[in-house]
């Protein structure tokens, strides 16, 4: 059967070329959205949804709904029986975030407190956010991996993701509870064999130093008991091995029976992976779903392609004396499509049990482990410290390649042989001179990486513009 993953927010944009690559990898989308930027098709359903439909030749489940109504949400959760949440949901413009910041504050930080609060009491603990580049501000250096700090935020668009990616870190570390295990945990590898002494967690006794430093182990648990009691119930389950002069630990699930003896039951913890977007842009090949702006685009693409089809007279480059090769604004864009297979890859990530991951301090410079198969080795920390487990997993979704304004301006008059005019204004609060990714780290461990250049992006954003000149609207 078929996984359900609810998807807030996927109406709009992203969250439709996400759905859209849901059903093409056999998932079973729930889609949520109150159509603050959507066009409403036949009946009740979403004309971006509709339209997804058609092309996929698959269902799509959708409900409108607001997420800053809880009541809603729990409904919806009795509804269903979720394996993930994918949480687009939000206000997501920089100029308009500086103009309206409570907007942003109430709908983008309140949401997503309601959701979790309705996640944790249905023991849904897989989540996909929607985060930005924004978190990082003004890059100290570029281009800006995931070690880079976050917080020195210019806008309050961008400071909503950062408190979000926050509040997410917290959650996941407060679930997390150090309790010793009841009894010894069997290897993996071979559980009818007894453990051996040295490798009991919280047994007080270690036949080595590096051993030493794993004696208790960090478990999580969203119940009140971490054995099972009653069963067979699934749950988490942490494996412990001596090899290859380390010490290794597994996660995984088993369903666990009151005369299990040789595995300690340990509930769901939450599993988060943080998707930093730099800018999308394009549409779908099929020209059938695109970006349709409700109102003046804050975007720059949506506007050009609009200047383009005749429907605004000109572009607005807000500023063009900054420290860039022609002055204006340079930005990192990615295709939707390579943005959305990121998100695929993201759910993938999330079967790994990704929000319990073994280390120091994490990436800036000092982690202390490594994945192999899907196991962790665990480095000897410090005399007198723990390892201590990082919660979720963040990675950039970008190309690594920036481009200023007046380049994607010339890249759009290619593919739609028009001419765009455009005139320099002064800049835009909350804006960076520069901003692009290191994707490095999404290569290496979510298999991902963008595939479509700049000409395929403006090719297909031209395309649905010519096929929808006033959008989804002129045929809802």
């Amino acid at each position: 059967m078929a996984e359900k993953v609810l998807v807030t927010g996927g109406a709009g944009y992203i969250g439709s070329h996400t759905v859209l690559e849901l059903l093409e990898a056999g998932y079973a989308p729930v889609v949520v959205d109150n159509f603050h930027n959507a066009i409403r098709g036949g009946g009740s359903m979403p004309e971006s949804l509709r339209r997804v439909q058609e092309l996929t030749g698959h269902s799509v489940e959708f409900e409108e709904m607001d997420i800053l109504d809880q009541a809603a949400l729990q409904r919806l959760f009795k509804k269903h029986s979720f394996t993930a949440v994918i949480h687009f949901a939000g206000l997501k413009a920089v100029g308009e975030s500086v103009q309206k910041p409570l907007d942003y504050y109430r709908v983008n930080l309140t949401g997503t407190i309601q959701l979790l609060e309705v996640m944790r009491a249905h023991g849904v603990k897989n989540l996909v956010f929607s985060s930005s580049a924004t978190v990082y501000g003004n890059p100290r250096y570029l281009p800006l991996d995931e070690a880079h700090p976050t917080g020195g935020c210019t806008n309050p668009y961008g400071k909503s993701k950062f408190f979000i990616e926050e509040m997410i870190r917290d959650l996941c570390q407060a679930d997390k509870v150090r309790a010793p295990f009841d009894s010894a945990v069997a290897p993996l590898t071979d559980p009818s064999q007894p453990t051996p002494a040295s490798l009991r967690v919280g047994s007080g006794s270690a036949s080595t130093e590096e051993e030493a430093g794993v004696q208790e182990a960090a478990v999580t648990r969203t119940r009140s008991h971490s054995t099972c009691r009653e069963g067979p119930i699934p749950c988490s389950f942490l494996g412990i091995e001596n090899r290859q002069g380390g010490l290794w630990i597994q996660l995984g699930h088993t369903a666990c029976t009151p005369n299990s003896h040789r595995l300690t039951c340990v509930p769901q913890a939450w599993n988060a992976v943080l998707l930093r977007y730099f800018n999308p842009i394009g549409a779908h090949a099929s020209g059938c779903i695109g970006e349709d702006p409700q109102g003046i685009p804050n975007n720059l693409m949506p506007y050009v392609s609009q200047v383009a089809i005749g429907r605004r007279e000109a572009l607005n480059v807000f500023g063009n004396d900054y420290d860039t090769e022609d002055g204006t604004g340079v930005r990192d864009y990615i295709h939707v499509v390579d943005l959305a297979k990121g998100h695929i890859a993201a759910l993938r990530k999330l079967k790994e049990q990704c929000g319990c991951r073994v280390g120091g301090e994490g990436r800036e410079g000092k982690e202390t482990e490594a994945w192999t198969n899907g196991a962790q080795r665990v480095v000897s920390p410090a005399p007198g410290t723990v390892p201590v487990l990082l919660s979720g997993q963040i990675y950039n979704l970008g190309t690594g390649t920036g481009y200023s304004v007046l380049q994607m301006v010339m890249a759009m008059e290619k593919a739609s042989g028009k001419k765009i005019p455009y005139k320099v204004v002064a800049r835009r609060e909350g804006d960076v001179a520069a901003c692009y990714a290191n994707p490095s780290l999404a290569l290496k461990e979510l298999g991902w990486s963008a595939a479509l250049g700049l000409d395929r992006m403006c090719e297909d954003l031209w395309r649905w513009q010519k096929q929808n000149p006033s959008g989804f609207g002129a045929q809802a």
